[in-house]
C-alpha cells in the first residue's frame, strides 16, 4: 500500500484458494492444486520470495479446502472430508507438533466455509445448502452454538464469514431477493 507497487508471486499452480494472512504479515496460508498434482495441500507461503513449505497435504482419504490460522500463527483450522465416511470435519492442526483435534462434525455433501475469530476463541461457519445455518464454534472443543438460521436457494456463498477486529460480531453474505 506504501509504494502502490504489485508483486506477483510465482507459482506452477493450477489454482491457488483462500489465502489468509500469518501474524507475521509476511506469510500466507494458501490452498494450492499444483498442475502435475490431482489433490489440495495448504502451504505456508513467503510473500517475498514465494518459497512454501507445506502444513498439509489431503491424501486418498480425505479432501482438504476451507481453511484459517489462528491469531498467534500457532494453529491451522481447516476442514476436512472424509469421502469413504461421508463426514464433513472442522479440524484444529498443532503447527509445531502436528496434532489434531476435531472441532465439529456434519455431513460430507454441506459445505462449510470457515473463519477464526482474532481473539482466537471461535470458529464461525456457513454452510451453502438452501437451509443455511450460521455457527459458532469454540477452538476450546463443545457444543456448536447456532447463530442464525436461514433459507437461500443454490450453492453460492460470496464469501465466507468474517469478525469483526473485536470478536463480538460474525459478518456474511446473503442475498437479498425480498424473501426471508
Amino acid at each position: 500500500m506504501k509504494t502502490g507497487k504489485d508483486r506477483k508471486l510465482p507459482t506452477e499452480s493450477a489454482g491457488l484458494y483462500g489465502p489468509r494472512w500469518f501474524p507475521d504479515n509476511r506469510s500466507l496460508a494458501i490452498a494450492v492444486r499444483d498442475a502435475n498434482d490431482p489433490g489440495i495441500g495448504i502451504y505456508k507461503t513467503d510473500s517475498q520470495t514465494g518459497d512454501r513449505t507445506m502444513l498439509l497435504h489431503d491424501d486418498v482419504d480425505f479432501t482438504v479446502n476451507y481453511h484459517d490460522i489462528s491469531p498467534d500463527g500457532k494453529a491451522l483450522f481447516y476442514m476436512r472430508v472424509e469421502r469413504e465416511e461421508g463426514v464433513r470435519r472442522i479440524m484444529l492442526r498443532d503447527l509445531q507438533t502436528g496434532e489434531e483435534e476435531e472441532l465439529f462434525r456434519g455431513p460430507a455433501s454441506e459445505a462449510l466455509a470457515i473463519s477464526c475469530s482474532p481473539d482466537g476463541r471461535w470458529i464461525a461457519c456457513l454452510n451453502r445448502s438452501d437451509n443455511r445455518v450460521l455457527r459458532a464454534i469454540s477452538t476450546s472443543g463443545g457444543e456448536p452454538r447456532e447463530l442464525l438460521r436461514y433459507h437461500e436457494k443454490g450453492n453460492f456463498v460470496p464469501s465466507g464469514p468474517a469478525w469483526t477486529p473485536d470478536s463480538k460480531y460474525v459478518l456474511f453474505s446473503k442475498r437479498d431477493d425480498g424473501a426471508d
